[in-house]
């Protein structure tokens, strides 16, 4: 009996050493489907945009923030207002710079943008965005109340309902160029407030709202 039960004892540690030799591990470098995890896709994502334009006959380059655009165009084309630019002058993974086929139309028009694959596929968001009007200053940019000032300013077009405040006070409007007339170099005119000493900001209004991007200042002795 003893023999039959060292037999026994003998031929179960046999096969449990078999069975251990005979289990195939994958190699370290390997994991599987689950340990690593579901693969994800990165998308551009377009989060801004601005135009650089210097006249109505002279329109620079349109720039296009955002992320994960890659760092060369390849394949990959970009939509301005449904349709492709004239040319496409810089591709970076944050930034796009193109040459629009027309000039940009400032506030209220809407512009959009998007990213497609080149064969079709929509890759990005639909960017929208209205350009405001923007500022480059005034000359002079101090003096005394109703004196006439001269103010530089980007796709002010007609003056079609728009106004412009110092501080929170209206400015008379002396000339406001607009459709063939209205060149960067053509400034709007206009007339000083009676306000105290200081410096105040110009912004441009159509009825309440602001419509200008950004502000200039005129300092009153």
């Amino acid at each position: 009996m003893k023999i039959i039960r060292v037999l026994m004892v003998g031929l179960f540690v046999g096969v449990a050493l078999l069975a251990q030799t005979n289990v195939q591990k994958p190699p370290n470098s390997l994991t599987s489907a689950a340990q690593r995890g579901p693969i994800t896709t990165i998308f551009p994502k377009i989060t801004g945009s601005d135009p650089d334009c210097v006249g109505t006959a002279s329109c620079g380059i349109i720039e296009v923030y955002g992320q994960n655009f890659g760092t060369t165009q390849g394949a990959r084309r970009i939509f301005y207002d449904g349709a492709l630019p004239k040319k496409v002058s810089l591709w970076k993974d944050a930034v796009i710079c193109i040459l629009p086929n027309a000039n940009p139309a400032f506030w209220p028009v809407h512009h959009t943008f998007y990213i497609d694959d080149g064969a079709g596929k929509k890759l990005s968001n639909t960017f929208d965005i209205v350009y405001l009007y923007k500022f480059d200053g005034a000359i002079p940019s101090q003096g005394t109340p109703g004196m006439e000032i001269k103010i530089f300013s980007w796709g002010c077009g007609a003056q079609a309902g728009k106004s412009l405040r110092m501080g929170a006070t209206p400015m008379t409007i002396n000339f406001w160029p607009g459709g063939a007339d209205w060149e960067y170099f053509t400034p709007i005119r206009a007339v000083v407030p009676n306000l105290a000493p200081g410096t105040y900001a110009i912004t441009m209004h159509s009825g309440a709202p602001q419509v200008s991007k950004s502000s200039t200042s005129f300092k009153i002795n």
